[in-house]
């Protein structure tokens, strides 16, 4: 098999990294979404630092990952030795020896791939305890690792000084340089994968970041994607506790998504919009993802359970039966969110939520890769991950430095909103006019699969990219979601419903907050003074308030409305503008327009502020 050579934006990388090296950096960190080819260029590195005379080794800590990772060397033709169980080693034996013919395991090789755990718990010294042979095996290991003078540490997000990934190089030689290769340099608990110099509590001194997900998804590098939020009941997260690591508590998470039988909807879901393809799907705990395989299964759909309490040559054969397609749909517990290499699936299914921003997007990740015949992923989020943390692809800025908070909230200001498609579909094989739908009564609808479209869309969007129907009117009858929390609708509305009116969304009950303060500043100041029987002393000064009142709005109004024209442009829906204008500054247009004079005054430094970047890039500044 030829060797592989690297592509542009990874020579480019690879670059980076000789640059950084000459620089006096020793830990550089790469950055590169899920699916760029991470493995491919530390293989491509570590081949030419093997060849300058280092003994170079690389840690991971699944044998998932040791697997992928030994293919990756031997399609390079580089021999390795490897430190880990005799199963795994086995495994990755038969798998060259299938794909290459031969094998590439060589003990004593200057390159040695290594799993983190077995390392740790060889070197560990016991004491008395410790037998002959294990004595034995310690002392080698250390006489390793003092000759190792380069490091590579895969899914580095993981990797912090003293932790069970760093403890290996407690054990090193001072003067080792490393490769730390993530797709997301961040961790839920709020810890930051660089050394004390970058305000983290890692190793990396540098970072070097590749080319974004939606770059590579043009490019063709990734497939893309479509996703979707199925109207699913919802679980409590008020009962779910957070962990040490900064994310929801799996156990208490599982209990509270079988109150909420989400399981029957995701086999529905499935069976409507994804039937048949290569899916995996996330649970929080084994017990949880074994009552979802059970019920694939009871609905006649291939499924296994994948975890990582099986031993490793039952992982191996589970993976095996589902690249063969004798296993459908693959249940896992956080076990193929990372590093899981198969190009072939299709589809993947969020049962568990996150506060992980890297978990996410890793998982995300595993459906992106492309194959033959795979025209785009299909992402099914039944617990509304989307909602936390944005879309995928849109550009994120990371840090090396500890983060405050167990959490980290999407605030980027030029960052898109989403929205679902709540657009009536056919999910069968008939074709229906949106107007055939509309006169369907509610058993019709249920005979024919009328569900919501459920699209994932960017607001600025005119129309759902799947089904073309312009997002429609908040349900009839239904609460209306103003500022991120249901409010009950007025009395005074629910009249106007039942006499056939229609509210057609949040804005309705924004335009009614504001009548009265509106009437107020629509007010002559001698009006105004007037209506609030101003004792004789404070005359002057209510009238200069209210003067000032009405000179700042007379202000803002001309550049809240150039601000509205150019979010308005090329079709976007105005609504979609008015989200943006909510997101960035805070407050909605229609309380902008009755702003205290204090608020207003900072309202209008902002608009200036932001209308002045539009103007020196000549265009809008928002990232989808």
């Amino acid at each position: 098999m030829a060797k592989r050579t690297p592509r542009p934006y990874q020579a480019e990388l690879i670059n980076q990294y000789w640059t950084s090296l000459h620089a006096g950096y020793r830990s550089p960190v790469i950055v590169l979404p899920t699916g760029g080819g991470k493995t491919f260029i530390f293989t491509y590195i570590t081949e030419a630092m093997r060849d300058n005379g280092h003994i170079c080794m690389v840690l991971c800590h699944r044998s998932e990952l040791i697997r992928q990772i030994t293919s990756s060397l031997a399609t390079q033709g580089i021999q390795h030795d490897m430190i880990c169980s005799d199963k795994t080693r086995a495994i990755c034996g038969n798998v060259q020896q299938a794909e290459f013919g031969r094998t590439f395991y060589l003990p004593g090789a200057p390159v040695i791939v290594a799993s983190v755990q077995t390392i740790n718990s060889r070197i560990k010294d016991r004491g008395e305890k410790m037998t002959v042979k294990a004595q034995a095996q310690r002392q080698f290991l250390l006489n390793i690792m003092k000759r190792v003078t380069f490091f590579v540490f895969d899914e580095a997000h993981h990797l912090l000084a003293g932790n069970t990934f760093g403890r290996p190089l407690e054990y090193a030689r001072e003067d080792y340089r490393a490769l730390l290769v993530t797709a997301t340099p961040e961790r839920a608990d709020g810890q930051g994968i660089g050394n004390a110099a970058n305000g983290g509590a890692g190793i990396a001194d540098v970072m070097i970041m590749g080319t974004q997900m939606r770059q590579l998804i043009e490019w063709g590098n990734l497939c893309d994607y479509e996703i979707y939020e199925p109207p699913t009941e919802q679980a409590n997260m008020d009962n779910v506790r957070i962990s040490s690591s900064g994310d929801y508590n799996a156990e208490d998470q599982a209990r509270e998504m079988n109150k909420a039988r989400i399981t029957g909807d995701v086999v529905r879901h499935y069976q409507e919009l994804i039937y048949g393809k290569l899916t995996i799907v996330f649970c929080c705990d084994i017990k949880h993802a074994e009552s979802v395989a059970a019920a694939y299964m009871g609905a006649g759909i291939p499924a296994a359970v994948l975890h990582g309490g099986d031993d490793e040559h039952t992982r191996f054969k589970t993976i095996q039966a589902f690249e063969r397609r004798d296993i459908w749909v693959l249940v896992t517990v956080d076990l193929v969110s990372e590093g899981f290499d198969l190009p072939a699936i299709e589809a993947a299914q969020f049962l568990r939520r996150t506060l992980s921003l890297g978990w996410f997007m890793q998982a995300f990740g595993r459906v992106l890769r492309p194959a033959p015949g795979k025209e785009r992923a299909i992402i099914l989020d039944h617990v509304g991950n989307w909602r936390e943390h944005g879309l995928p692809d849109r550009p994120r800025v990371w840090s090396l430095a500890n983060r405050r908070g167990a959490s980290k909230k999407d605030d980027d200001p030029d960052a898109v909103p989403v929205t679902t498609c709540r657009a009536l579909v056919c999910k069968g094989d008939r074709v229906f006019t949106p107007d055939e739908i509309a006169a369907m009564d509610r058993n019709q609808l249920a005979d024919n699969m009328i569900r919501p479209c459920t699209m994932i869309y960017p607001i600025t969007s005119s129309r759902c990219p799947k089904c073309g129907q312009r997002q429609p009117l908040a349900p009839r009858g239904q609460p209306l979601m103003v500022k991120g929390e249901l409010v009950q609708v007025p009395a005074e509305e629910l009249e106007r419903l039942r006499a056939g009116d229609t509210i057609s969304d949040q804005a309705a009950i924004w335009r009614q907050e504001i009548q009265h303060d509106l009437m107020q500043l629509n007010m002559t100041p001698e009006a105004w003074v007037a209506s609030i029987h101003c004792p004789a002393h404070a005359v002057s000064t209510q009238l200069t308030n209210h003067r000032r009142w009405r000179a700042l709005h007379a202000a803002r109004k001309p550049l809240q409305d150039e601000w509205m024209e150019y979010h308005q442009r090329d079709d976007v829906p105005k609504e979609a503008a008015q989200e943006l204008f909510l997101k960035r500054f805070g407050v909605n247009v229609y309380h902008a327009q009755v702003l205290k004079p204090k608020e207003c005054s900072e309202l209008i430094t902002k608009l200036e502020q932001h209308l002045a970047q539009i103007h020196e890039k000549g265009g809008l500044t928002y990232v989808t």
